[in-house]
């Protein structure tokens, strides 16, 4: 499961960095810091809870059939995932910089 949750998270994280971050610092393109600040947050936030919560759903999957007589709780299936989506959080920034280095390297 933990390896299930880091696949998805990592996964979700770069769709949606690649996809709606892009889309949203365009979007604020004359914004100064202090008003753009608040939206960040919000996204960062809304990114967090959405690969915590996707990366939840394919555990309990997991838990539900593929081990179903296991005797585990459903709520297992969230820590993994929470333990997933907060690891982004430290490697997050530092994976994004670089993707988006390799993106424009890459001439695409």
């Amino acid at each position: 499961m933990c390896a299930a949750s880091l696949a998805v998270a990592v996964v979700t994280f770069v769709v949606v960095v690649l996809g709606g971050g892009f889309v949203l610092l365009v979007g604020l393109n004359g914004f100064n810091g202090r008003q753009a600040e608040p939206i960040f947050i919000a996204y960062f936030v809304v990114v967090l809870g959405g690969c915590t919560l996707v990366a939840a759903l394919f555990n309990w999957l997991i838990l539900r059939w593929g081990f179903p007589h296991a005797g585990v709780s459903s709520w297992a299936a969230l820590v993994p995932a929470a333990a997933a989506s907060f690891g982004l959080l430290l490697v997050g920034p530092v994976l994004s910089v670089f993707l988006i280095k390799a993106f424009f390297q890459s001439g695409l």
